[in-house]
């Protein structure tokens, strides 16, 4: 979860579907604060495993990807796609079995939402933001609600944060912010320009986590099939964002359409595709094991 939350196009909610583990999740952060919940310590466990889990992908991955994206990012934004488009499948072929009219309707509305976002907003950001010592009022009330979608979309399936914040030309900002303060905190310093912003990004991330499994599982619960086909739409909405062409590329990245950049880009979607049932493998397999002891 934690590495697909810093992956653009890549939802920390869909891993969990794969996986088996959004219900249970969802149920937990629901349940663990109720009065009499027998189930509390199993609950805990539960989220504490995924929370420490959550950190060290975050972690990781925050300083990986903004690199990489300065030496490969179309091979990494084409990645990506794979990692997307595989997952959809693997998404379509567990949750929507067959669709009717009002899945069609769901599906179109939700992919020309996020596709109407990846035509009109155009992201002039660059991967190498700066950060002022006098943020205004107005950035870090943006953080904020920014720190809210990227939440909600760790816990909701088919929703990418960090696609989200690509969109709106901050996910570089935003990942930089979390990066920065890491660093700082690393070598004992404390300035409050840049722990103050990520503080915010943090609170708005716990409300959105907390908003959206309980949210999740009412609209799961009462129209699951319709709002799965929204789901998969914005997914393949959003997408659009990843080719890298035109005003998806951020500020300071120019590409070269040579042989070696396309065919580098096919084998990074590949290995994308690769990694998704790879993933779905292990875990059939797992499932199987459990099965045969259980029986």
């Amino acid at each position: 979860m934690g590495i697909a939350n810093v992956i653009p196009g890549l939802s920390g909610g869909t891993i969990l579907v794969l996986t088996g583990a959004f219900e249970p999740l969802t149920e937990a952060v629901a349940s663990v604060l109720k009065p009499h919940n027998e189930k509390r310590k199993s609950h805990l466990l539960l989220i504490l495993e995924i929370v420490l889990g959550l950190m060290i992908g975050l972690t990781a991955f925050t300083f990986l990807i903004p690199w990489l994206s300065k030496f490969i990012y179309a091979q990494l934004v084409i990645f990506f796609l794979g990692i997307v488009l595989a997952s959809s499948l693997l998404y379509y072929k567990k949750e929507i079995k067959n669709f009717k009219n009002i899945h069609w309707i769901c599906f179109i509305c939700g992919f020309l939402v996020c596709l109407a976002m990846v035509i009109f907003i155009h992201s002039t950001e660059s991967i190498n933001p700066t950060f002022s010592k006098h943020p205004s009022v107005g950035l870090l009330f943006a953080l904020l609600g920014l720190g809210i979608l990227a939440g909600a979309a760790m816990i909701f399936p088919g929703i990418s944060g960090s696609l989200l914040l690509f969109l709106f030309g901050m996910y570089y900002k935003v990942w930089g912010y979390i990066k920065e303060t890491i660093r700082q905190l690393l070598h004992f310093q404390f300035l409050w320009y840049m722990i103050v912003p990520c503080f915010l990004i943090g609170i708005g991330i716990l409300i959105g986590i907390i908003a959206s499994s309980w949210l999740s599982k009412w609209v799961l619960k009462k129209f699951r099939f319709p709002t799965l086909s929204l789901i998969l739409g914005l997914i393949l909405g959003g997408a659009m964002a990843l080719i890298p062409v035109g005003n998806n590329l951020p500020t300071g990245i120019t590409l070269t359409w040579n042989i070696w950049t396309i065919l580098s880009t096919i084998m990074a979607f590949i290995l994308g595709v690769l990694v998704i049932f790879l993933i779905q493998f292990f875990i059939a397999k797992k499932k199987a094991n459990e099965r045969e002891k259980n029986n």
